[in-house]
């Protein structure tokens, strides 16, 4: 179903339910998960789906405003399917909140 991710980099707010839905939804599994000691930098995890691999960084107190490098969220993903009925589908059905 979900093919392929180019690049992408994401900080989130809440790293485990972040984790979950790339996980649980679209299958990504987790290559590595490492601590680091880099503030704000508090760890970096890698998840795969397909040879296509999503960088996720946990960093303390994450900002929301936009000029600043270490704020929460991403500008766009891009995942190829085999189906967009099915994958709409399965993102509409699927509870991941």
């Amino acid at each position: 179903m979900f093919k392929k991710i180019d690049h992408i980099e994401i900080i989130p707010r809440n790293l485990d339910k972040t984790i979950g839905f790339y996980t649980g939804i679209l299958g990504f599994k987790i290559k590595q998960r490492q601590k680091v000691e880099v503030p704000p930098l508090e760890e970096i995890v890698y998840i795969e789906l397909n040879g296509s691999v999503i960088e996720l960084m946990q960093v303390r107190n994450p900002a929301t405003a936009p000029q600043n490098p270490w704020q929460a969220g991403y500008r766009m993903i891009a995942i190829e399917v085999d189906d967009m009925d099915k994958a709409e589908n399965i993102l509409r059905v699927k509870e991941w909140r």
